[in-house]
């Protein structure tokens, strides 16, 4: 029999069961589809969570300490470690050592970790946050490259400042665009606001209240401390911010460290009254120490950069 006779006879048999023919071509189309859509689903699962770790810093950041903990000793159950460290005394991080860490190579950027808890007040709202401070570079890195409203401040005094999204919230303040509308009526004035539009907030003038020592309210007469009305030393103090931005929520595959209510210029933040220290650590701590940082954070180049770094 010629191919030619074979092909002829399959296409013969073929006609003459119709139904089986097209029961099988639908089940291996079926087959195939089904195979393809796993197959597909399963690459875009995996591209979603490597490029959500890539475009975070997990992989690409160090925290400077001024005292050596040696974690892995301590999964391994050796707890003298700890008290190894604790009884070394610790390395003072000065402005001097963030600056020789900045022209280590590989080093990309590199800053004090400084926040402090403050209040926030926006017209007759106000909500209780942290305020951590940023330098400008970090407008070039997730999230803070992709705001949902304004952009990231464009240098280290600027006295602008970067809300997140829920902040907002917790002010009452619904964001059109960001968070399902329930129909209400638009606001007239900003004591008001329901649901707002994230444009119409950027240029707004926000209040940061923070808390400062003032040492001439302990001078106090015996009668008033008999009475119950004696003050305390702690003061409230205002200083007026705009909004330039506001950050996105994070997303369930993204894990922003920097995470706050509100996001400001290192120097300005500088600027900000404070009380000398915000932790109960930092104020039982030596008096020496109180100019130094209590960490660090680099983030270096690449993620080949990061062992030589750390050795350095």
């Amino acid at each position: 029999m010629k191919f030619l006779d074979m092909v002829i006879l399959g296409f013969d048999n073929l006609r003459r069961t119709k139904l089986r023919t097209f029961l099988t071509t639908l089940g291996v189309v079926i087959g195939i589809g089904a195979l393809t859509s796993m197959v597909s689903f399963g690459t875009g699962m995996q591209k979603n969570v490597t490029d959500a770790f890539k475009e975070g810093d997990l992989f690409t950041s160090l925290f400077v300490t001024s005292k050596n903990i040696d974690l892995e000793r301590i999964s391994e159950g050796d707890l003298e470690s700890i008290g190894e460290a604790l009884a070394k005394p610790p390395v003072l991080l000065t402005d001097s050592t963030l600056q020789a860490i900045k022209l280590i190579s590989g080093v990309d950027v590199a800053f004090p970790e400084i926040r402090f808890p403050v209040k926030l007040k926006l017209g007759d709202k106000e909500t209780r946050t942290t305020l951590r401070a940023l330098p400008a570079t970090m407008g070039r890195y997730k999230p803070f490259d992709d705001l949902a409203a304004g952009q990231f401040y464009q240098n280290d005094t600027a006295r602008a400042v970067v809300v997140s999204a829920t902040t907002l919230k917790r002010l009452k303040i619904r964001l059109r665009g960001l968070e399902e509308d329930d129909g209400a009526a638009e606001p007239d004035s900003l004591d008001e606001i329901v649901i707002f539009d994230a444009d119409a907030l950027i240029g707004r003038t926000i209040r940061v209240v923070s808390a400062v020592f003032d040492g001439s309210r302990l001078g106090l007469s015996p009668a008033g401390a008999l009475l119950g009305t004696s003050k305390t030393p702690i003061k409230e103090t205002t200083t007026e911010l705009r909004i330039g931005g506001i950050l996105k929520r994070s997303s369930a595959f993204t894990e922003n460290r920097f995470r706050a209510g509100v996001i400001v210029p290192i120097k300005t933040a500088g600027d900000i009254p404070r009380l000398g220290f915000s932790s109960v650590w930092e104020l039982l701590g030596s008096k020496k120490n109180r100019d130094a940082y209590n960490s660090l954070y680099v983030r270096v180049k690449t993620i080949s950069d990061v062992e030589p770094v750390r050795k350095t």
